[in-house]
């Protein structure tokens, strides 16, 4: 937003986050209050609502601020949940129906479940990742990494006895399958995994040196039957420069042009995704990977990145920044 704001984009912004506050100690009547002051500082004309789970927002408070100065609410719901794992709070409701439009990262039941707490327009955003977070590496760079793993995973397992998430027991025997096909030449990282594969959590700000150092990154989705819903894991893959290997979902032949095969392998189960892997890796020669590694690169910075989404979330009901104008303001 600074940078939008640097570039003469956008008149103004403010930040505020209700849940970190809450969290911190603040009561919930503070946080409405610090929201009524930014927001008569500020007079937005868009606001923009990320994760609505926790706010302490009420209808009322909406009803006030709408009084004060009319403005287009967006919601941006960026987890995959499913109604029984992450029932909807009172927060989530309000939100949904006093919205202009809800961005989910999955069609389907992702889309529907808002749809049920009354959003009127429901839209798909992809996963992203942080240009800040993942540097774009140069062609020499790329040429110059050393390649530890085959294969590295990076996920934890999931087998809460109650409220698994979905797809858990799918991940867990391809990681089963990959640790007996690769030995120590796979790198998993995470929570819950045990065997010589295993390094343990991968802190997320250095997990781009971890994916630029394998040919392959792997990884089976939760929700693996959700339309057009792929993980950050995704992007965040291709960015760091890897081949990536993954669920295939219902919707990805819209999302993905077949010029991306090279660089992105999709399976429908465990067994197929390891096959498929086995034979990239036997067909391709580590100057080939190094080249793949630069176009998954330059593809999901093209693609994926979340600043450029953003924009176009913000643009939903027409042209109010100008795209070009702030992938310009991005990469000074």
């Amino acid at each position: 937003m600074q940078d939008l704001e640097r570039a003469g984009l956008i008149s103004g912004h403010s930040v505020l986050s209700p849940q970190a506050l809450l969290e911190s100690g603040v009561s919930k009547h503070e946080v409405r209050q610090l929201l009524f002051s930014a927001f008569e500082d500020l007079l937005p004309d868009l606001v923009f609502v990320m994760h609505p789970h926790i706010t302490a927002i009420r209808q009322q408070d909406i009803d006030r601020l709408r009084k004060i100065k009319p403005f287009k609410l967006i919601v941006w719901e960026g987890d995959a949940y499913s109604l029984t794992r992450k029932p909807p709070s009172i927060s989530d409701m309000i939100f949904a129906r006093n919205s202009d439009v809800v961005f989910t990262v999955g069609r389907g039941s992702l889309a529907s479940n808002f749809k049920l707490l009354g959003a009127r327009r429901i839209d798909w955003v992809p996963h992203c990742f942080e240009a800040d977070r993942v540097p774009m590496l140069t062609d020499e760079q790329f040429k110059n990494l050393e390649l530890k793993f085959d294969v590295s995973i990076i996920g934890n397992r999931s087998a809460h006895r109650i409220r698994s998430a979905p797809n858990w027991k799918q991940r867990a025997r391809f990681i089963e399958l990959a640790q007996e096909a690769f030995g120590n030449r796979l790198a998993v990282f995470g929570t819950g995994w045990s065997g010589e594969s295993a390094k343990g959590p991968a802190p997320f700000d250095q997990q781009h040196l971890v994916i630029s150092s394998s040919r392959i990154t792997a990884n089976w989705d939760h929700y693996a039957q959700v339309p057009f819903y792929f993980s950050n894991r995704l992007p965040i893959s291709l960015a760091s420069g890897s081949v990536h290997a993954t669920t295939c979902h219902p919707g990805y032949r819209e999302i993905f042009p077949s010029n991306v095969e090279k660089f992105l392998i999709l399976a429908s189960s465990p067994q197929e995704l390891l096959n498929r892997i086995q034979d990239h890796l036997a067909k391709t020669k580590d100057e080939e990977y190094l080249q793949l590694k630069i176009k998954a690169s330059r593809y999901a910075f093209k693609n994926f990145r979340q600043d450029d989404w953003f924009v176009r979330m913000l643009n939903f009901d027409g042209i109010n920044i100008n795209p070009e104008g702030a992938k310009e303001a991005w990469t000074k």
